[in-house]
């Protein structure tokens, strides 16, 4: 595979599992980076002859990824793995199948987390697991966002970045369990991210960028099967849920140097505990009210060797979504992305810069409007959630993040340091007892992380040490029957990962 394609590639891969972005190959290569992003677009053979149905084999090289979190559990980007407090790791490989327009990815997934005991508040509805989230059980505030997976062990094997599609006409059609990222963010996006497990689907989209008279346009179009964690409610009935999602992605040139583009999604509940193909049609073709939408529109400006790039993303999830509720209130239900990446050369190498700021947290103050948590349900109990993680940023519902890193970057290696403030919560805290303001569930880590490419692989580690304050707003100010809880939070993650993905 040419070097150009291969970064382009590895690219695109880390434009869904962007952890410890910015990566070199993404920082130094040439191409243009996916906004609509699938872990599978890197499984393919891009220089296979599309004429021949002769079968050309592939192996997926082993992706590793281990953490070691101390304190807390760690909720990130971290797609099948649940980072919880001890030791985590999460292991994919498989192979592809290219013959002519049929491609065949199977790469399953194994996850494994150790699980250690914290301490943390039960579910508050005894009608729920107790590890279901206790601020996040009423009407219209309900979410599955479990503290914690159960209290063993929790292991399990997945899909992984198993697909099947046939690529023809400048069009894909197949299924899929991938992770998916869209919009520009860095570390995560609003609608569609890597913080969740993958969703099952039948998908169509554009096999590669459509070039038009009036500019390049990318887009997809799925429906797949949601699944609610097995640390919820008790009633089984209302396990899986129905989920479409459309998202489409404009630039004037095939260099994507400027990008805009919108996705929205719905989600129904499906009442059957089996789903299949032919129920998620129906319970999305189903009227009334009983669905949660969300509607993310983005931009992105410069590309992955630009010296400047910078982006934003802008999700609503108010019912309706209709033009005068947008025009009237349009701050309501409103949560965004921003950031920006500036590059420079220093001595031998690129010295990168980037700063993202992400805001989950909804208004209190709009008279008339009953205030919800963003990504929790309306209609849906389980809320905008796959298997007990967000679908869409891990920061989570009330939340709000800062990161800011600088990266020494070379041809085949990098250093750098890092520091993130992390608010969670926050909408939940105006529904407790004198929420007075030195009761904020804040924390803060600092961190340094390396990376660097020896014989097709990329071996990347960070270390961080942090401090998580007033955890679930336990601060004994003023409130005598309270205690203070601070915790140190140390965390160590090390990724091993193929350069071509293949």
């Amino acid at each position: 595979m040419p070097s150009a394609a291969r970064s382009q590639c590895v690219t695109k891969f880390r434009a869904v599992e962007r952890r410890d972005a910015p990566i070199i190959a993404a920082t130094v290569g040439a191409g243009a980076q996916s906004i609509l992003a699938d872990v599978t677009e890197c499984t393919i053979d891009a220089q296979a002859n599309q004429r021949s149905l002769k079968p050309k084999f592939r192996l997926i090289e082993p992706r590793v990824r281990m953490t070691y979190a101390g304190g807390l559990p760690d909720a990130n980007e971290d797609g099948e793995l649940w980072v919880s407090r001890g030791f985590n790791v999460a292991l994919r490989a498989g192979f592809s199948i290219d013959a002519g327009p049929f491609h065949a990815t199977v790469a399953p997934e194994l996850v494994s987390s150790t699980n250690e005991f914290f301490d943390h508040e039960a579910a508050r509805d005894t009608s729920k697991s107790s590890f279901a989230s206790p601020y996040n059980s009423t009407a219209g505030n309900s979410i599955d966002l479990p503290a914690q997976f159960g209290a063993n062990p929790y292991r399990r094997i997945t899909a992984g970045a198993s697909a099947f599609w046939i690529s023809q006409f400048g069009w894909s059609v197949g299924v899929s369990a991938s992770p998916q990222q869209w919009g520009p963010g860095q570390r995560g996006s609003l609608l569609l991210g890597a913080a969740a497990a993958g969703i099952p689907r039948a998908f169509l989209r554009t096999a590669a960028p459509l070039a038009t008279p009036i500019g390049v346009f990318d887009g997809v179009w799925f429906l797949g099967t949601v699944t609610e964690s097995q640390f919820f409610d008790r009633n089984p009935g209302n396990d899986y849920r129905a989920l479409s999602a459309f998202g489409l992605a404009w630039s004037p040139s095939i260099r994507q140097e400027f990008t805009i583009g919108a996705a929205r999604g719905v989600m129904r509940s499906i009442d059957q505990q089996i789903p299949n193909a032919a129920q998620a049609f129906d319970a999305l073709s189903a009227t009334g009210k009983h669905a949660d939408d969300l509607l993310s529109v983005f931009a992105r400006l410069g590309t992955a060797d630009s010296p400047l790039s910078a982006w934003v993303e802008v999700a609503r999830n108010r019912d309706g979504l209709s033009a005068h509720s947008f025009f009237t209130l349009p701050y309501d239900a409103v949560s965004y992305i921003v950031g920006a990446r500036g590059t420079t050369a220093v001595s031998h190498g690129k010295l990168v810069v980037l700063v993202e700021a992400a805001n989950l947290e909804q208004g209190q103050d709009i008279e008339g409007q009953k205030p919800r948590d963003f990504y929790a349900g309306a209609a849906i109990p389980q809320g905008w959630t796959q298997r007990g993680r967000p679908i869409g940023h891990w920061v989570g519902p009330g939340g709000q993040t800062q990161f800011v890193s600088s990266d020494w970057v070379l041809q085949r290696a990098r250093i750098g340091l890092f520091v993130e403030r992390t608010r969670r919560n926050e909408d939940a805290l105006f529904r407790e007892f004198l929420p007075y303001p030195n009761r904020h569930d804040v924390s803060l880590d600092i961190g340094v992380r390396a990376a660097a490419v020896r014989r097709g692989l990329e071996f990347a580690v960070d270390a961080s040490l942090g401090k998580r304050i007033n955890f679930e707003f336990q601060n004994a100010t003023y409130l005598t029957n309270l205690r203070t809880v601070d915790i140190t939070t140390p965390r160590i993650r090390f990724v091993l990962t193929p350069v071509s993905q293949r």
